[in-house]
């Protein structure tokens, strides 16, 4: 699955293999996608994620966990707090 990005991002995701270029920096796994990076690829993407898309889409129980361990990474992600249901919605800042 290619999906362009506004600008210079590029995300390449298949079942072995993902590349993510943002900018001048590239992260590229040649091995078994890990949830982080499945997570990375989707707010990249510009898609939001909940921890219950995160749960029925990748199957992490801990999306707080990665969304903690992406901005250690250096990525900007956003909170945003659902009324109502008082869930966490993250959504990637460009």
């Amino acid at each position: 699955m290619r999906v362009e990005i506004r600008g210079s991002a590029l995300i390449k995701l298949t079942q072995s293999i993902i590349n993510i270029t943002i900018g001048d920096k590239t992260v590229k796994k040649d091995k078994k996608v890990s949830k982080k990076s499945k997570v990375l690829a989707h707010l990249v993407s510009g898609e939001s994620i909940t921890p219950l898309e995160a749960l029925e889409l990748y199957g992490s129980f801990r999306l707080g966990a990665i969304i903690f361990e992406l901005r250690a990474d250096g990525h900007k992600i956003d909170t945003e707090i659902a009324k109502g249901s008082g869930h966490a919605i993250y959504s990637y800042i460009k």
